[in-house]
């Protein structure tokens, strides 16, 4: 019965630490949701956030998650009061088991020694009784002691053996009783009330144990209730507009609806509008320009049109003046027509189309975005592209240097048209199959920027960044330094960042872990402030970039 009741208390001590654990694991966890929940409401009602239907569903979802976090809440107490419960219980078991054990145990123990003391009085007195019936017949063994003392009659010696053998029955008598009267009363007494007891300590302790358990079932599927009756309400008819399920909340989503108030919010905000200026020809010009239009003279008009109806000749047309001081002159033979179409043009000479407010390398990206209203221009999307589909395989990629020639041509393309079909770098062809030169023409582009990615303002600010120790710390303010840049330059080293970061996670391959990466692009991102102080700086450049990539997911969120 000690055993058996052991068993129980360890098995309440087992499922007592069980509910413990599972209480503050489920409190721990409704605190982060709780937490995450708050956060989540404050970044809602910042003015850069979405607002409008999109906020009001997501303010929803978030006040059921911080419902059911509550519910966590009040479980993870329920499960600890409970674990307290069955503890108290185990430790009240445990503490009447020793008790129990010890006077059930005293009393075995009693009648065990008087068993032994009964025994050895039995042997005694059956020593004396055979000595005496010696000494009556007459056949009596002097001891060693007789040598020393004076010889004893017979009749004394008998004598002395009758009166030592009475003695001898009345102790064996007396312990025989003695012994019956323990055995009993542990029989009729002692034993049956320590077995009962136990018996009822176990008893307590096994339902107690199981209605403990009952408990947890129940409370678990309480739990599971109130978090489905969250997500999913069960409607009446007066309640049919006040509970809205998760579905229902969700499903009010209307991005148009958003758009048009957003639209509309902002129109008092427009600047005036001003009206389109018209072309006068100041009278002067008039009078200048009368008496030169002679009539149609028709040598001029032959020589005019000559260049465009004379066949080819060996010679190309001569090129129009605003690009005469650009090209370099030409000789009397020219290359044929596969070595004019395949050679990569000089990165100074244009070709025939070239339009320069199409240009796209030397401009900052705030003049990008507001001619071409794109927060990535257009050759970072395109190269980024080419190196996720193409460059994720490839050995030290971004440190291999592509070729110069492919480079410029390419940049040549993209400073005449970047949205020209030949562009999209999807089609390897169209970058000569060579993922090297989309990388060099994206480091080139990002090092001809007017103003560093990072901007020249935040410069010492970055440098003093990363001079902090304190990993946590470091990131937490190069995350604020990066959320005051221009939009552009976020949207831009965004997209960048989290490329990158793709790189980085396939360094078993492509060898180029974040350490690796900032050293390519730690001084292409930040530039120099001061060229006297550009060599002492380089180190902490390639900090700032290494922390950038190491917290990616902690400064961008990953749409």
């Amino acid at each position: 019965m000690l055993n058996r009741l052991k068993q129980s208390i360890i098995a309440a001590k087992e499922f007592a630490t069980f509910l413990k654990k599972r209480s503050l694991l489920e409190d721990d966890y409704a605190q982060g949701i709780k937490k995450l929940c708050r956060l989540t409401f404050e970044n809602i009602n910042r003015p850069d956030h979405k607002q409008g239907t999109f906020a009001i569903a997501y303010e929803g979802t978030v006040t059921i998650q911080d419902h059911m976090a509550d519910n966590g809440m009040l479980f993870a107490q329920t499960l600890y009061r409970m674990s307290e419960e069955l503890m108290e219980l185990a430790t009240g078991a445990e503490r009447n088991r020793k008790v129990w054990k010890a006077t059930g145990l005293s009393a075995e123990q009693r009648v065990s020694d008087l068993e032994a003391a009964m025994r050895k009085s039995k042997n005694k007195y059956d020593a004396i009784a055979d000595e005496y019936e010696r000494a009556k017949t007459g056949d009596i063994r002097q001891s060693n002691k007789m040598f020393f003392k004076a010889s004893k009659s017979a009749a004394q010696q008998e004598e002395d053996l009758l009166r030592k053998t009475q003695a001898a029955d009345t102790d064996y008598r007396t312990r025989v009783q003695t012994l019956q009267s323990e055995m009993s009363d542990l029989m009729t007494k002692s034993r049956p009330e320590a077995v009962s007891a136990l018996q009822v300590l176990i008893r307590e302790t096994d339902s107690g144990l199981a209605m403990q358990m009952q408990k947890f079932v129940s409370y678990n599927e309480k739990l599971l209730l109130s978090n489905g009756l969250c997500v999913s309400p069960v409607k009446s008819e007066a309640e049919s507009n006040s509970s809205l399920s998760l579905r229902d909340i969700v499903a009010g989503i209307n991005n148009e609806k958003d758009l048009s108030e957003y639209l509309a919010s902002q129109y008092s905000k427009l600047p005036p509008s001003h009206p389109v200026p018209n072309y006068e020809r100041h009278p002067l010009q008039s009078s200048i320009n009368s008496p030169a239009t002679p009539p149609a003279n028709p040598t001029a008009t032959s020589s005019s049109a000559a260049p465009t109806t004379q066949p080819s000749s060996s010679s190309p047309p001569p090129p129009s003046s605003s690009f005469t001081s650009h090209r370099p002159p030409q000789s009397s033979t020219s290359p044929g027509p596969d070595m004019r179409a395949y050679a990569p043009p000089p990165a100074s000479s244009p070709s025939g189309n070239y339009d320069p407010s199409k240009r796209v390398f030397g401009l900052s990206l705030e003049q990008l975005y507001e001619r071409d209203s794109l927060a990535v221009p257009m050759i970072v999307i395109q190269c980024l592209q080419a190196v996720d589909l193409y460059g994720l395989s490839m050995e030290g990629i971004y440190r291999q240097n592509g070729s110069k020639a492919h480079i410029s041509r390419l940049k040549n393309m993209f400073d005449t048209d970047s949205t020209m079909p030949q562009l999209d770098f999807r089609v390897p062809e169209n970058f000569f199959h060579d993922v090297n030169s989309v990388t060099g023409l994206l480091k080139l582009f990002l090092r001809e920027l007017p103003d560093p990615l990072l901007t020249r303002q935040n410069h010492q600010s970055l440098i003093e960044a990363a001079q902090i120790e304190d990993d946590t710390l470091r990131r937490d303010t190069l995350h604020a330094i990066i959320n005051s840049l221009p939009d552009p330059n976020y949207a831009t080293l965004r997209a960048l960042t989290l490329h990158l970061h793709r790189v980085m996670e396939h360094s078993h391959i492509t060898r180029m872990n974040s350490h690796n990466l900032a050293v390519i692009f730690g001084p292409t991102l930040m530039g120099s402030s001061d060229p006297s102080t550009s060599v002492a700086d380089a180190g902490w450049q390639i900090r700032v970039v290494d922390t950038l990539l190491q917290n990616t997911y902690q400064i961008f969120d990953d749409d």
